[in-house]
């Protein structure tokens, strides 16, 4: 005899509100020790905005820019871009919204985030690789803009 299962909420670009960690990629040691880089994804424009936070919990500049987003099979996705420093050049990055399953994870939204400086799709491996995990609403706005 099966057991019925709670129907899962669809998910919703504005699930992509909220502060999110990461503890993988070259820059996650320089934003939070021991917890990797910290995000605070907030709506902007017509899309969405990532506003890194420092270790001392203000926020810092935006380093990440996302679409609106889009429904697939796979989860909600996003394409922008994404800018580790201000000398750095920028990744164009792809990203995925997901409901993460399996042991010591049901029903916690992931975000996976995947790029390149010259925006080939058409590869196994990418320069940027990052996946997050959202721990709380995010504290962060994005700058508005001027003239």
């Amino acid at each position: 005899m099966a057991a019925a299962l709670p129907a899962r909420a669809e998910l919703r670009p504005a699930d992509l509100e909220g502060r999110w960690v990461t503890s993988n990629g070259p820059e996650a040691k320089d934003a939070c020790p021991g917890c990797g880089l910290v995000l605070d994804l907030v709506p902007c424009g017509n899309g969405w905005c990532g506003i890194r936070v420092k270790s001392d919990k203000t926020c810092d500049r935006t380093v990440l820019h996302l679409d609106a987003g889009s429904s697939t099979a796979f989860g909600l996705t996003f394409a922008g871009r994404y800018v580790p420093s201000e000398r750095a050049r920028p990744y164009i990055v792809k990203a995925r919204l997901y409901e993460r399953s399996g042991p010591g994870a049901p029903g916690h939204t992931g975000l996976s985030v995947h790029g390149s400086t010259d925006g080939d799709f058409l590869r196994r491996n990418y320069p940027l690789q990052m996946l997050l995990t959202r721990t709380g609403d995010a504290v962060c706005r994005a700058e508005a803009k001027t003239s």
